[in-house]
């Protein structure tokens, strides 16, 4: 027998199966109304419990996100720091070898020879050419290192706020 009814205690005396129907669905539930109430109170628990699970999950996520982030950045930050760091060295070798080619022009022997001189200026516009180059990826590169430094310390001062 089926009866629909809002009287909790006619049901609690004469259910012996509960049908809910809710949401548009319906869930057949063996046992009397208090066996009903039961577990209809633990899945109204369950959902709480799944209702805040979503933010807690976004939470860590949003965390763990922050995290591979700021790992993905140190190691940016530190392959542009070993950049730089070689190219500080080749802009050092660039320069001694300038004050070397410049020392021998200034020698009277190689001076009045020239040929020689031809050749050292040539070497000396190569010269010139590849520290051109080395200065403008210098200023590049710093420029990249500059804003991976700002990323990290907004990264820092983002996470600080949560």
């Amino acid at each position: 027998m089926i009866f629909v009814s809002h009287d909790r205690h006619f049901i609690s005396h004469l259910a012996t199966a509960v049908l809910e129907v809710k949401g548009g669905y319906a869930r057949y539930l063996p046992g009397d109304y208090e066996y009903y109430l039961g577990k209809a109170a633990k899945a109204a628990d369950a959902d709480a419990a799944s209702a805040h699970a979503p933010v807690e999950q976004r939470a860590a996520s949003a965390v763990q996100k922050e995290r591979v982030e700021e790992k993905r950045l140190k190691s940016e930050l530190r392959a542009l720091e070993k950049e730089e760091s070689l190219l500080m060295q080749r802009l050092e070798e660039l320069e001694t070898e300038r004050l070397s080619i410049e020392e021998s022009m200034s020698r009277p022997e190689v001076y009045a020879n020239g040929e020689r001189m031809k050749e050292l200026r040539g070497e000396h516009e190569k010269n010139h050419g590849r520290h051109t180059e080395a200065m403008e990826k210098w200023e590049e590169l710093d420029g990249r290192t500059r804003q991976a430094r700002e990323k990290m310390a907004n990264l820092r001062t983002d996470a600080g706020t949560h």
